[in-house]
């Protein structure tokens, strides 16, 4: 599962995912208006790829902005990505 979500500053978020995951980023890239868009796995079968609200607004301006409220749960986020990357 890949979940898509706009954010204002692509690189913080993503790397407050990549700390919290303990996993790093698993793309990266520069979209036409130099904008970054970042992927981050946060358990085995789910990622989170981030892009630039500025960017959607602009190129995609029949995409709702609406902040979404997302909650993972996991006993041990660290622990449950590693076995992740264990598979």
């Amino acid at each position: 599962m890949n979940l898509m979500i706009y954010v204002d500053d692509v690189e913080k978020v993503a790397a407050f995912f990549e700390q919290a995951a303990g996993t790093p980023r698993i793309s990266e890239e520069t979209m036409i208006d130099g904008s970054k868009t970042i992927t981050v796995p946060v358990l085995p079968e789910a990622s989170l790829q981030f892009y630039s609200r500025n960017f959607i607004q602009k190129y995609s301006p029949e995409v709702a902005l609406n902040s979404p409220s997302i909650m993972f749960y996991v006993d041990d986020l660290a622990q449950t990505a590693a076995d992740g990357r264990d598979r």
